[in-house]
């Protein structure tokens, strides 16, 4: 008996495909988007785009490591 005959076993591949898919697809707009390329193309995807200020990259990266930084005093 296949695995797409029972109903919790579909539904845990499709989780977990779904997510996969989604991980690529984050990894791949968060690259372009730190990219510094005015033109960038990726499989059937292209576009012309102005490229973001250093100010705002550092902006960026600052509160990125505020966010992932553990608060002081707790374990």
């Amino acid at each position: 008996m296949g695995f797409w005959l029972v109903g919790a076993e579909i539904i845990l591949v499709m989780t977990a495909c779904g997510a996969c898919t989604g991980g690529i697809i984050h990894t791949l707009c968060g690259s372009m988007r730190k990219s510094r390329c005015s033109k960038i193309k990726c499989l059937c995807f292209s576009c012309d785009r102005e490229i973001e200020s250093d100010e705002l990259i550092i902006a960026e990266e600052e509160l990125e490591n505020k966010r992932s930084a553990p608060a002081s005093g707790q374990i």
